[in-house]
């Protein structure tokens, strides 16, 4: 931070403060008066670092990315073994998105964009996959040191458990009922443990 030009402080601030504001009140949800109001900055002082809403918006949704990748990549690498892994990421995935203001970014940022912002849409979109390929490493890592079955497919495990969590996630968040939530990551670990794990 203290390498960075007034500039670039500025422009990381406007980012930080307003990152919270699109993850909870979404795209639309969210004025330039709401992003002003916020950074305690003018129009002008916005507007001299950022184009407009759009790319203060695409620039927050990989704000509000990291922070849960970072957070739940920390809590995973305190793992060694990929079983271990692997249930790290369902245990303490709920209890990260919890931290973030408005819940899960990639959710929030795919039913929105869907069909009214397709450059929002497309960051969604290529964060899922990261995901994807997230959980596939770690099956693949433990196919390798024979934690994990040989002959399981690492890639069609990755996307169903991703889908089967941001399902939770919506479930919860629609219903406001957390067990909505907890019963899928619970049954996603039951299938860790009896279809990828090997019995010794």
């Amino acid at each position: 931070m203290a390498n960075l030009s007034k500039a670039e402080r500025t422009r990381k601030r406007i980012i930080e403060q307003s990152a919270p504001l699109f993850n909870s009140k979404g795209y639309a949800g969210t004025a330039m008066s709401d992003i002003m109001k916020a950074t305690g900055l003018t129009k002008g002082g916005v507007y001299g670092n950022f184009s407009g809403k759009d790319e203060i918006a695409l620039e927050a949704f990989e704000y509000n990315k990291d922070q849960l990748f970072n957070r739940l990549h920390e809590k995973i690498t305190q793992k060694d073994m990929a079983i271990d892994q692997l249930h790290a990421f369902f245990k303490v995935h709920g209890l990260v998105i919890q931290e973030i203001d408005g819940g899960c970014p990639l959710l929030n940022t795919a039913i929105e964009a869907d069909d009214t912002h397709p450059e929002l849409n497309k960051k969604a979109k290529a964060a899922v996959f990261v995901w994807i390929n997230y959980l596939k490493n770690i099956i693949r890592k433990g196919v390798e040191n024979k934690e994990i079955r040989e002959g399981i497919n690492p890639e069609r495990y990755a996307r169903m458990f991703i889908s089967m969590l941001e399902g939770a996630v919506f479930m919860g968040k629609l219903t406001g009922d957390p067990e909505a939530y907890l019963e899928v990551t619970r049954h996603i670990r039951r299938v860790i443990d009896t279809e990828l794990r090997v019995i010794s």
